[in-house]
């Protein structure tokens, strides 16, 4: 687990005492460590049941990663075809995602090639800005 929930301690805190010893608490990670984090990654989870347009998203897809994403409309947003998805809050679906992704290297590959792309296609500075500049002139 990478990053820190910051805004609450105390589910913090319920996540660690839920979790075995295979699970690795980071806290936050910036920089270099936080690439070599993304390059050996296996698969990213993003389980969020609130959240905006998020930016740790943006980058496991930028880093070709299988994302599997809750489907709130905000996550549904941002990966397009990009990502698997779980019913935010559902164990059981997360758990059943997380098993075909274990054992099937082909489909990890797969959604990885989709999220660069959809990455490159929508989220690339220079195609934003174009757009923007498109739409200041009427376009």
């Amino acid at each position: 687990m990478v990053g820190s929930a910051h805004l609450s301690l105390a589910y913090e805190a319920k996540l660690k005492s839920a979790a075995d010893e295979r699970v690795i608490f980071t806290g936050p990670v910036f920089g270099e460590p936080l690439t070599d984090l993304w390059n050996g990654a296996h698969a990213v989870i993003h389980p969020s049941i609130t959240e905006g347009m998020s930016l740790s998203l943006l980058e496991a897809m930028a880093h070709r990663k299988c994302v599997i994403v809750s489907d709130i409309p905000e996550n549904l947003e941002v990966i397009g075809d990009g990502a698997l998805t779980f019913r935010a809050g559902d164990a059981d679906d997360l758990a059943r995602i997380l098993g075909r992704v274990d054992n099937d290297p082909e489909l990890i590959a797969e959604f990885g090639k989709k999220a660069l792309a959809r990455v490159k296609e929508e989220y690339d500075w220079q195609n934003i800005v174009t757009r923007l500049e498109e739409v200041y002139r009427g376009q």
